[in-house]
């Protein structure tokens, strides 16, 4: 069989690393193997996608000639395109619960001779939508062990976050622009901290984005009622990226600066505790800050499937984490840190424009995340030690590469003995 993958496959994208691995899984039933980028960025391509790329304006020309041909299309329904002759299978990731309703997405979906998707929470509400193709759940995978390796002290550049008088000198400079790049480079200098990544620094950590769903202003302000309360954890590090990929270092601190300030109601003490990565970190030291946190916090209000939560666990972080969306599939059913939430139908400010207006969303119920991170204040050692491998053997079952490929492929039998049975 050839395998026909469209998609994001170069960047760090959470949908673009479960594409690479999902590949990666089933790569060896597969003669031939080639990519389609829909969304390459030269800024973006961080990550590598190990197989030949088409040219998506000539593919159609001649995969109608390729014999067991499987196209793989890990994208949303508008850049579905149906590869003639071809198993044509989806894997969608969806935040929320809804599709806009002058869109045809739903005639695309159906389109397919499969429709995978990452968790039984999308099967349920993809059926529900009436869509008759075939709906699988089929998760990334991921190689979890029973143990995580220790990992050394790393110092990594970080920077506390502006004040309101640096917001201030901010807009101005965003309207004069006189002396900008000197201006940037200054403010950057002063705001400079190194950072060590150690289980002696006792901080948390949550990976963010100005994504309006991701929940950065909850996370900021529930970290402030924890510090009120007498938080044991003495550092939030945020690793901090924009949607906007022509933002720079400055643009992006600014960003989260302003958002923080927001979130505090203009009290500048909850900038003590907060540093923040702006820039593109190596996947080594991203597992380091995970092995060596406290613990690992998402505040997220929809997630797609929460590789976060994955990447983080993998590494030896205990997570603070909803039972909403995709990710209440990745927590057992006693987890004492996962966190309630509160339903929300409506639009985000800001949010992406394909997402509906009447979408649900989870918004974390007041002083929820405080509480479980008190709450892991009172944990001993051996507390945290049986919580972390409750959720690390959880998802090692669910998530098992293997497994993962079983699904796959008895997926396709099924399709092939059908098509054969006409």
């Amino acid at each position: 069989m050839i395998l026909l993958v469209r998609g994001d496959l170069r960047s760090e994208s959470g949908w673009s690393r479960a594409t690479r691995a999902l590949v990666a899984a089933i790569a060896d039933q597969f003669t031939a193997i080639l990519g389609i980028d829909l969304h390459h960025h030269p800024i973006r391509e961080l990550g590598r996608f190990p197989y030949p790329l088409v040219d998506p304006n000539t593919v159609a020309t001649y995969t109608s000639l390729l014999t067991n041909l499987v196209a793989l299309h890990a994208c949303q329904p508008n850049h579905i395109e149906l590869m003639p002759g071809a198993i044509n299978v989806g894997w969608w990731f969806w935040e929320t619960d809804r599709i806009q309703a002058d869109f045809d997405w739903k005639e695309r979906l159906e389109t397919l001779d499969i429709l995978f998707v990452p968790s039984d929470w999308h099967a349920t509400w993809v059926k529900a939508l009436g869509i008759r193709t075939a709906v699988v759940v089929l998760p990334w995978p991921f190689e979890v062990s029973e143990t995580s390796v220790p990992a050394p002290a790393e110092a990594i550049s970080t920077y506390r976050l502006l004040n309101r008088q640096g917001l201030l000198k901010y807009s101005r400079l965003m309207v004069s622009h006189q002396n900008e790049n000197k201006q940037k480079a200054e403010t950057m200098r002063e705001h400079a901290e190194q950072f060590l990544l150690d289980t002696s620094s006792n901080y948390a950590i949550s990976v963010q984005s100005d994504a309006p769903r991701k929940g950065l202003a909850c996370l900021l302000s529930e970290w402030q009622t924890y510090r009120i309360q007498g938080g044991k954890i003495d550092t939030l590090l945020i690793r901090f990226s924009g949607l906007d990929i022509g933002h720079d270092a400055y643009t992006l601190l600014a960003t989260i600066s302003r958002i923080a300030l927001g979130a505090a109601r203009g009290d500048e003490t909850v900038f003590k505790n907060v540093r923040v990565m702006v820039k593109h970190l190596p996947d080594d030291t991203l597992r380091t800050a995970y092995t060596n946190a406290q613990a690992m916090v998402t505040p997220t209000f929809g997630e797609g499937f929460g590789g976060t939560i994955v990447e983080a666990t993998r590494a030896g972080s205990i997570v603070v984490a909803p039972r909403h969306t995709a990710c209440g599939q990745l927590l057992p059913t006693d987890y004492p840190l996962a966190y309630a939430s509160i339903p929300y139908v409506g639009s985000l400010v800001g949010q992406f424009h394909l997402i509906p207006c009447d979408s649900t969303w989870h918004m974390p119920s007041p002083g929820a995340i405080a509480d479980r991170l008190l709450y892991l204040d009172k944990m001993c050692d051996q507390t945290k030690y049986d919580v972390l491998h409750s959720l690390r053997n959880h998802m090692k079952v669910f998530l098992e590469p293997n497994r993962v490929k079983s699904i796959f492929f008895q997926a396709l039998d099924q399709v092939q003995k059908k098509r054969r049975a006409v």
